[in-house]
């Protein structure tokens, strides 16, 4: 599909009575709506409702998706101890999070556009992997904010001699990993965030680490790729060595195979004609006969010198 849409609206605190589901029926008449959920998706057109008004009036979560790249988590709280003015610390340098009041309530809302992540999966469940995060907000962790202080770090907004906020993120949980990846955090700085350390950190010092482990998994990933090709070229050469003891028992019946190969007429039988022949010049060539090879095959291309795609192929891999 061109293009796809996914909201889902969540009541944490209490239920939503009849009369506002009734309500939130009014705005759409497709959309899932219970006690506890509104959910909705679209191919086409957009959804009518107002999701900062619906998250002040009926909801205490709130997540977006949109397969262009844009992604969206609204997070409404009672007040408490968290003070927007104390927050800034956190996202200061950071333009993708609003920090606002709304009645007894402190809504964070993180709104990123332009992602360039593939989620193949749309929006669905991602909102279960990050709700826990509501709760560790109430309870006073505040190692999201953590993470909405290192975003603009990626990007280079934050100065390299400003200290993190926070003696960094470890443990990093399961609803943090999952909004890291949500918002495509580097991984990289996340996982330098999370190492345990004795004294704050810069964010200078914690882009130099995700680099160092960038680095280190790219050599490890170009081993892992190099051994993989090793054993892929060990295979087909044992492959190859069975095919020819094969042909070398068969002898002038190989040849028959060909022929008859070639009268399927078909790319398919003319893939393993190549294969067939490019054996048998290695057989001949091991076998000291090549000279006896060259001239079955030219008699061969004579023959079937009317047909193009068989010569074309021929002279593709050398066959000539």
């Amino acid at each position: 599909m061109s293009e796809y849409q996914y909201y889902e609206f969540r009541a944490v605190d209490r239920p939503l009575s009849r009369t506002e589901q009734n309500e939130l029926r009014a705005i759409s008449t497709r959309a899932r709506i219970g006690a506890a959920r509104f959910v909705n998706h679209y191919e086409w057109g957009d959804f009518k409702g107002n999701p900062d008004r619906l998250m002040e009036r009926y909801f205490d979560l709130f997540l977006y998706f949109a397969n262009w790249g844009s992604h969206r988590l609204s997070i409404r709280l009672p007040k408490g101890g968290l003070k927007p003015a104390g927050l800034k610390r956190f996202t200061a340098a950071n333009d993708d999070v609003v920090v606002r009041t709304a009645g007894d309530h402190l809504i964070v809302d993180v709104s990123c556009c332009e992602l360039e992540r593939d989620f193949n999966d749309g929006g669905d469940g991602w909102l279960d992997k990050l709700a826990p995060l509501r709760g560790d907000l109430i309870d006073g962790d505040l190692r999201l904010f953590y993470l909405l202080w290192l975003m603009p770090v990626e990007h280079g907004h934050v100065p390299d001699d400003a200290i993190e906020p926070l003696a960094g993120i470890n443990p990093l949980t399961p609803a943090l990993k999952a909004f890291a990846q949500f918002f495509c955090v580097d991984g990289d700085l996340v996982e330098a965030a999370a190492e345990e350390r004795q004294s704050p950190r810069t964010a200078g010092e914690l882009r130099a680490a995700a680099r160092l482990a960038a680095e280190r998994r790219s050599i490890a990933e170009e081993k892992r790729r190099q051994a993989a090709q090793r054993k892929q070229e060990r295979e087909e050469a044992k492959a190859r060595e069975r095919r020819l003891d094969e042909l070398a028992r068969r002898g002038a019946a190989a040849w028959a195979d060909v022929e008859a190969l070639i009268a399927l007429r078909n790319a398919a039988a003319y893939e393993t004609v190549t294969t067939v022949l490019a054996d048998l010049r290695e057989l001949a060539l091991r076998q000291g006969t090549d000279d006896e090879f060259h001239h079955r095959l030219a008699e061969l291309r004579t023959r079937h010198r009317t047909k193009p795609r068989l010569i074309e192929r021929l002279n593709a891999v050398g066959l000539d």
